[in-house]
């Protein structure tokens, strides 16, 4: 029995034998597709930081964009303007960039209009952000979508406000209920 174990060679199984160079042509397979996998989650990860890093550089890129358009709608009166985004910001939490924006453009619709004075569209302006926040609360819509369907009615559309709230805000209505007043 002893001659039986010491025949076996340590490189032979129980179906015979392999030669050495089997294995070793297994493990630089082996080690080329872990040289492979290292550098592809190394490209991954370089992607998934640079698209980090381009993020951040967009969104500061438009949080000037914003700042800038705040500014020129608002020239003559920023001191009030910025009183009420810092109050806003407060009351409801939502970021100074999306009501510097929603406000800037309210303004800019506003001052399109030609009869109205500065520090009337700009007061107008206020109360349409404001309100805007308002009819998102209430009738659980987003921020964007309460925004735009403003940014409609101002430009004359009543039918965003209608479909969500159902109330007709046409020019007759509205006449009849200033005539009253």
């Amino acid at each position: 029995m002893l001659d039986k174990i010491n025949s076996v060679s340590p490189t032979s199984t129980r179906g015979g034998s392999t030669s050495k160079g089997g294995s070793n042509k297994t493990n630089k397979n082996l080690n080329i597709f872990a040289t492979l996998g290292k550098w592809n989650y190394m490209i991954n990860m370089a992607r998934y930081y640079g698209r980090g890093l381009a993020n951040i550089v967009k969104l500061s890129m438009d949080y000037v964009e914003t700042q800038n358009l705040w500014q020129v709608a608002n020239r003559n009166n920023i001191a009030q303007a910025s009183e009420f985004i810092d109050k806003m910001n407060k009351a409801y939490g939502i970021s100074e960039q999306t009501l510097m924006n929603y406000q800037a453009l309210f303004k800019t619709m506003l001052s399109s209009l030609g009869d109205l004075s500065d520090m009337m569209s700009t007061t107008l302006s206020q109360q349409i952000t404001q309100m805007a926040l308002d009819f998102s609360s209430l009738y659980n819509v987003s921020i964007a979508d309460a925004m735009t369907k403003f940014q409609a009615v101002l430009s004359g559309q009543v039918r965003p406000i209608r479909s969500v709230s159902g109330y007709d805000i046409t020019e007759n209505t509205i006449y009849d209920i200033y005539s009253k007043m």
